[in-house]
Formats: C-alpha cells, structure tokens, sequence
C-alpha cells in the first residue's frame, strides 16, 4: 500500500508539531504549512487528506477550503477553538469533510483521520477511475483484505483489527504459503531491529489476530505455524478449467479440502447439496474426491459449435 500524505495547515507551532508526531508515527506522509495561503502552495494532488485549523492568522482555515475545493475533492478534517454548532455548519458549508473541536484527544484525532482515509479511498477514489478490485483487495480461504485501507471480511463479515494486526495479516496475504520468520515479521510490521526478546511481541499478536480470522483458534488452518521456521498463510489452491464431454460444457473447480475429519464431512455434505441442485437444472455435477483433494465438474446441455484452427 503506497504511503499516504495528509497536510497540516496550523499557525499554533506546538499543536502542529504533535499532530505531525503522532501521524507520522502511523506510517502517513506529512506536509506541514505555519498559514493558510503556504496551505495552498504546497497542496498538491498527492494529497490524501488536509487538517486545517479555522482561525489562522492572514487566510483563513474557511476561505483555504473553498480555494481547496476549486482544485479538489480531497478530504478536509477542520481543527478549531469554535465549538458553537453555527460554527461547525460554517465549517461543513465551505466545504469541509470533519470537524474537530480544540482541546481534543490524540486517539480521536486518529480514530477521525482512518475513517475519512477510509471512505476517501475505498467509495472516492480521489477522482479518479476506480481502480480495478482485484488491485484493491486480497482475497483467500474466507479472508477478504483491502490494501488501501485498515479493513478486513472474514466469511463476508467485517471484523476490526489493530494496525498491527492489520499489519501483520497484509503481510502474510501478500505472499500465501511463504514462511515468514519471526525476524522478517517484527522487522517488517514493527520497523525495528529485532532482538531475542521479539520473539514474544509477535507470537502475542499473532495469538490475537488468530483469535479473530480463525473458527478454531487451537487448530489454525490459515495463518499456520511452520515450527522451527515462523508462520505462513495457507491459501486454498484453487483451478479452474474449461470441459466439454457428451455434447455438454462446463467449468471443472479442482481446491483443496481443508485437513480436519469435521470439515471433509462438512464439504462432503455441501457437495452433495450442490449435485442435488444441478440435477434438477438438468446438469450434469460430477464429483471426485482423493484423499484431501476434490474437483467438482458442472455441465450445461449446450449446443457447441467448434470449428477445427488451420
């Protein structure tokens, strides 16, 4: 995931500076702008989100917005002392995305950061074309991870990880069936060097993390544990190819069933349902199954007309 830039446009030196320590800490970009007409110059389109302090001395953090707005559609987060509910409808009018009122709290300011990255990237695009899913998304064994954004399904439903955790999952997705050593996992994740004592730090999140995309934490079948060497994410080995027999045509699936005498009697049940079904669409379903290793074959009576290449 490319790194995101937020610019900070803020005239008070001391609130600027621990809003750009905390960000930057979170792995974001940071572009720092003392005044409102400096915001302007150094915007660019880059830019992932802008935090804008209202009262600025010269341009004000309302009259940079609109300027902003002429020029994009990036997202906007307003940081004032105003807490009057005009004040925040002044603030949305102009153009803004988010309103935070002074004094706040480092973990809401954070929190409100995510979710406007979130919905920038994911719904927006920045305005451009949409991105092909495929570019956006890892998908495997039930888990479904977007690459732009801290989000992840398990069996289609939504669960909330840390950033580490996040992190750490990304990481093992992005290469299935590699073995990552705990070293090449706290380095990576961490941005640390890694000492003996890394050793803990890892195994703790990857407890958690098991806790959330596992059904049996005990028996993990997705993020696995390769003893001796670290952890790897099982991906399912998944084929697809094209048939065609008895003046019929199809798909022929071929995956791997996952180990466990619980889960081959589950599939063996769902196959069976899945053979019941084509039998009354007039289809053919064939199913073979060895050892761990099933393919499951789907064919349409259609007519096919194939004429012979030179």
């Amino acid at each position: 995931m490319a790194e995101q830039t937020i610019l900070i446009a803020e005239d008070n030196p001391d609130i600027r500076d621990g809003v750009r320590i905390l960000l930057s800490g979170e792995g974001y970009h940071i572009i720092e702008a003392e005044n409102g007409t400096r915001a302007l110059e150094v915007f660019r389109p880059e830019v992932d989100l802008v935090i804008l302090d209202i009262m600025m001395l010269g341009m004000s953090g309302l009259r940079v917005c609109e300027e902003l707005r002429k020029l994009s559609t990036v997202p906007i987060l307003f940081l004032t002392a105003k807490s009057q509910e005009s004040d925040k409808l002044l603030g949305l009018t102009a153009g803004g995305d988010d309103y935070l009122p002074k004094p706040f709290s480092f973990a809401e300011l954070s929190a409100r950061v995510k979710a406007l990255l979130r919905r920038y990237c994911v719904y927006q695009g920045k305005g451009q074309a949409p991105a092909r899913a495929e570019n956006l998304t890892l998908c495997s064994h039930g888990v479904k991870l977007a690459l732009d954004c801290n989000r992840v399904w398990v069996d289609r439903e939504e669960i909330d990880l840390t950033e580490t955790e996040y992190k750490i999952l990304r990481l093992l997705m992005q290469s299935p069936q590699r073995i990552f050593p705990v070293q090449v996992i706290y380095e990576t994740v961490w941005g640390e060097p890694y000492f003996y004592v890394s050793n803990g730090t890892v195994m703790v999140h990857i407890r958690n993390l098991r806790m959330k995309v596992e059904h049996n934490p005990q028996n993990p079948q997705r993020i696995c544990t390769v003893w001796g060497k670290g952890y790897r994410f099982a991906a399912q080995d998944i084929s697809v190819r094209f048939v065609k027999e008895n003046g019929k045509a199809g798909l022929a699936f071929e995956n791997a069933v996952l180990p466990g005498q619980h889960r081959t009697d589950s599939t063996k049940v769902g196959l069976t349902s899945i053979e019941t079904m084509m039998e009354k669409m007039h289809a053919a379903c064939r199913i073979e199954q060895s050892g761990e290793r099933f393919c499951i074959t789907l064919l349409f009576p259609i007519a096919l007309s194939v004429t012979p290449q030179a």
